[in-house]
């Protein structure tokens, strides 16, 4: 099975004498984000389940390197299309992987189970969209990083990227940033659809939400990496970020807002809101 890449994206932004070119490899649901030093691969979440077969195949007729090249992935959030891949990652390529120190509370429990069941039935829904096959979407739902990114943690081998805490999608999403290319990997903070820029599907913590749109809209960014919708070199990031505003204030809509008690099962959303 062979890989294309979309748009394959080179910054030329030397760090540490050091160039990097920004990859973005369609899976399944999302786009899979390789950032390619000379000698070093940072991956940017993982994917679906079944998604690391397509970077083993961009690596190999793409990029003509192994796998072994591969010091880090980082996980933005677990969700089945960005978090899945990361036990096949471990087990065949014995890659480290790192998240948020929270990240595995995301499916624990009773209320943890049927907010995995949730997540992999809207996984469904958008591979129908997509018109992708809708099989095999169930994970095991534990990432077990080996490194821990607390808030603006440096990521480890990548000290030029640090990862953000963004809550609001869920309680342990994390976006990455690269301060000097002025250059942000946003995870489920935002998405784009038919040109224009979204609130992603289910938003369980609305105030959290707000709270991470206005950290983000106070950043020096020049280029948007999105897992969904590709990337994007932007003048001005409140231009982008304020009329999501208006989304979180006009709420999801019908029918969308049916299904809103999925996505507040996981026992972190409770405790979340439990919190002054």
């Amino acid at each position: 099975m062979s890989a294309r890449s979309i748009g394959a994206f080179k910054r030329g932004v030397a760090l540490n004498d050091n160039e990097f070119t920004i990859h973005q490899v369609p899976g399944r649901i999302a786009l899979i984000t390789i950032v390619a030093y000379p000698d070093k691969i940072l991956i940017l979440d993982t994917g679906s389940k079944k998604d690391y077969q397509l970077i083993e195949a961009f690596f190999v007729d793409h990029l003509k390197r192994t796998m072994e090249a591969v010091k880090l992935i980082a996980v933005s959030h677990a969700h089945p299309d960005h978090s899945a891949g990361v036990f096949a990652f471990r087990k065949k390529f014995n890659l480290k992987i790192a998240g948020h120190p929270d990240i595995d509370k995301w499916y624990q429990g009773f209320g943890g189970l049927m907010q995995q069941m949730a997540d992999v039935f809207f996984s469904h829904i958008a591979a129908t969209q997509a018109g992708v096959p809708t099989h095999r979407f169930w994970f095991r739902g534990r990432t077990r990083p080996d490194f821990l990114l607390a808030d603006n943690a440096p990521l480890p081998f990548f000290e030029d990227w640090r990862a953000i805490h963004t809550p609001g999608h869920t309680a342990n999403h994390l976006v990455f940033y690269h301060a000097c290319s002025q250059t942000l990997y946003v995870g489920d903070l935002l998405v784009k659809i038919h040109g224009k820029y979204h609130l992603p599907y289910g938003i369980p913590l609305l105030d959290q939400m707000r709270d991470s749109l206005e950290r983000i809209a106070a950043l020096e960014i020049r280029t948007l990496v999105l897992p969904h919708g590709g990337m994007d070199p932007i003048a001005d990031i409140k231009q982008v970020i304020e009329p999501l505003f208006a989304e979180l204030d006009q709420g999801p809509g019908f029918p969308v807002e049916l299904l809103m008690p999925l996505t507040r099962l996981s026992p972190e959303i409770r405790k979340s809101r439990r919190q002054p």
